[in-house]
């Protein structure tokens, strides 16, 4: 299964997180508690280099290499945007994927329309610059 196909399992059943470890199957987080993504094996080491390196660019790969960690996003057309966290564990590669952004953004537009222009009206009047109030 591709790491598209695990994170739109994940998306369809509203998890937070998905773990890829190896030894285990893929697991989700799913309102607090991890469970396995159904019918997938227990992943070995190539699986999990293949799904994590397959989104790395170069850079990221040397500093994965060096650190033996790394923090990066990447976005999945048509789903959203991931906060990934790459780190060696028991000599081996893990990573967990977090979705932050979604593209489904028109559904709660949809539910909520009175918030985006409200929020569009007070984006528009700040002022650049970070602003305290003293």
């Amino acid at each position: 299964m591709t790491l598209a196909e695990l994170l739109k399992i994940a998306e369809d059943n509203k998890a937070s997180d998905v773990h890829i470890t190896v030894g285990v199957p893929p697991l989700m987080r799913v309102h607090g508690s991890m469970m396995p993504i159904p019918n997938e094996p227990r992943l070995m080491a190539e699986d999990v280099e293949a799904l994590v390196k397959g989104i790395m660019g170069e850079f990221q790969k040397r500093a994965f290499a060096e650190r033996g960690e790394i923090d990066f996003s990447f976005g999945l057309a048509g789903m959203g945007r991931y906060r990934v966290n790459v780190f060696r564990q028991r000599g081996t590669t893990a990573a967990v994927f977090r979705l932050v952004g979604s593209i489904v953004q028109p559904r709660l537009a949809a539910q909520r329309p009175h918030l985006y222009p409200a929020t569009a009206e007070l984006l528009a009047e700040l002022q650049p610059g970070v602003h305290h109030p003293l």
